[in-house]
């Protein structure tokens, strides 16, 4: 059974780095993971506003996280399972 994931807790992700959980998951907005440029990152849908529009996860940092897609995979799932 997978470990529960708690706001304020940390992740330990496939490469080896720690992420802070700052966020939950939404079963109508959902995490992802995506690849912009080079980068992975994770991504929902903004809860109001313009279709389309979307919110990068931070993890408590100033920029979003920029991760390889292994990462990314495992924190959006984690994300998605938050509470």
């Amino acid at each position: 059974m997978d470990k529960p994931i708690r706001i304020g807790g940390q992740l330990r992700l496939p490469s080896g780095r720690t992420v802070r959980i700052t966020a939950k998951g939404s079963e109508a907005r959902s995490w992802g993971a995506v690849l912009v440029g080079r980068s992975w990152h994770v991504i929902r849908e903004v809860s109001s506003g313009e279709p389309g529009q979307l919110q990068y996860y931070f993890g408590g940092e100033s920029e979003p996280l920029q991760l390889d897609e292994a990462d990314a995979v495992s924190l959006a799932a984690a994300l998605n399972r938050a509470r």
